[in-house]
């Protein structure tokens, strides 16, 4: 970490977006981000608040603007600042979930949806696919393959996004379009009821009536385009199709972790580090099935006494021989 502080040009400042509920960046909380920020704090990325509304402007020392899911629409003088800070070739990292009220007409964050191109599916995607990873819970989609990008280059980890919403690039979009993180063949996004742990899964289906799209789908992309910055050569924008798998309940999941770190490397122009692998402890926290947890009670509470009275006899046995 040290060595990677050393290596940026200087601290890289980036501004999250705070005011209408989003995740918090220095927060505890199951949904907040203080985890992953934490770790961008070794890296030598400072980590600020953006109250925007009493601003009313993104300062130009910011390098990276996150807007990390609102749970309310944003004012309209809001959104006109984000839409701006785009505009001047801010670099911008744009969490999505499902059904978020920013996205619907008139919310503010369907505004910036407009600026970069991107539209967002309704519902939320599931993969049939998880099952192979022990997944019970269509809804969560483990990815294990992905498209060639500078984020994506050598990730050979499985990442784990919880809930997330399918993305589309409108066409005539300004600007260009790359792919990260792609849904498998047996997906697609439902809008109906989704059928969560303990329920029957076989329940589900695609429905195209419903405008349900079959997979693969996109749940990231990479926008970029030439900087109307002076001095800059390239304006970046990432949109991801979900904001838990950075939080702290899931960064502890496979790759989450250093798929962000590479998201916020290159969104930072911090293109050597990009490759540099997340050498960070993994999650220690052991997940246990409720029939794991019953049958390693069962060794302990009843399999081991009985072990040690059963050799006890046997020794008793043998002396009584001898």
């Amino acid at each position: 970490s040290a060595l990677l502080r050393l290596s940026r040009s200087g601290q890289r400042i980036v501004a999250f977006l705070e005011g209408e509920g989003e995740r918090a960046p220095l927060g505890q909380a199951n949904a907040d981000l203080g985890r992953f920020v934490g770790t961008l704090a070794a890296r030598g990325v400072h980590a600020v608040a953006l109250p925007l509304a009493g601003t009313g402007k993104v300062p130009d020392n910011t390098d990276l603007v996150v807007i990390a899911n609102p749970k309310v629409a944003l004012a309209p003088a809001l959104a006109e600042a984000l839409d701006a800070y785009v505009e001047r070739g801010g670099a911008l990292l744009w969490l999505i979930e499902p059904d978020e009220p920013a996205l619907a007409a008139g919310g503010g964050l369907d505004r910036l949806a407009v600026t970069l191109g991107v539209r967002v599916l309704p519902g939320s995607v599931v993969d049939a696919g998880g099952q192979a990873f022990g997944l019970s819970d269509p809804s969560f989609i483990a990815l294990t393959d992905y498209p060639p990008h500078a984020i994506t280059a050598g990730l050979d980890l499985t990442t784990l996004l919880p809930q997330a919403a399918a993305l589309a690039q409108v066409s005539g979009a300004r600007f260009a379009f790359a792919p990260l993180l792609r849904s498998g063949q047996r997906s697609w996004n439902e809008t109906g009821h989704i059928p969560r742990a303990g329920e029957d899964a076989a329940t589900i289906r695609q429905d195209a009536a419903a405008g349900e799209i079959p997979g693969p789908l996109d749940l990231g992309f990479a926008l970029t385009r030439v900087s109307p910055q002076p001095g800059k050569r390239e304006q970046r924008i990432v949109v991801l199709g979900d904001g838990d798998f950075l939080s702290n309940s899931f960064l502890g999941n496979g790759g989450n972790r250093e798929l962000g770190q590479r998201v916020f490397d290159w969104l930072l122009g911090d293109d050597a580090q990009v490759s540099v692998p997340d050498r960070s402890a993994p999650d220690r926290a052991l997940a246990l099935s409720q029939p794991a947890l019953t049958a390693l009670a069962l060794v302990f509470l009843l399999g081991l006494p009985l072990l040690l009275v059963l050799l006890g006899l046997v020794i008793a046995w043998r002396r009584r021989r001898q």
